[in-house]
């Protein structure tokens, strides 16, 4: 995988980089004892990275200030979770249900935000 603007090379590798199938997969370290840890904590620092241009796009710039980056990141967070079909799953959840409790017709419940989000890192 190529160098990218996040630094997400440094965490996700590519397993796959066929001109018609691409697959990756979260990086590992080697620990004192001897396991494998994956790299989480790296892949979210790398998620909150993203988030301020994935919500907003360049509509605001390509530049936030140091003096409200972090107004801008909790910002950028809760758009997330203001979308409607997102919530409705999020409550689905919280009750224990599965999305697969839903009917076909709710397919629209199946969005991927964080999955686009994961795309825009990449």
């Amino acid at each position: 995988m190529s160098d990218s603007i996040f630094g997400s090379h440094k965490v996700i590798n590519e397993k796959i980089g066929d001109s018609n199938l691409r697959t990756y997969f979260v990086d590992f370290e080697l620990q004192d004892n001897g396991n494998y840890e994956y790299r989480w904590k790296a892949l979210i620092n790398l998620l909150q990275s993203a988030l301020i241009e994935f919500a907003y796009g360049l509509h605001e710039g390509d530049k936030t200030s140091n003096s409200v980056i972090i107004d801008k990141l909790v910002d950028a967070s809760r758009s997330i979770y203001k979308i409607k079909e997102y919530n409705e799953v999020r409550i689905l959840y919280e009750k224990g249900k599965d999305i697969d409790d839903l009917d076909l017709t709710k397919k629209y419940l199946k969005r991927g935000e964080f999955g686009e989000l994961i795309l825009h890192l990449l």
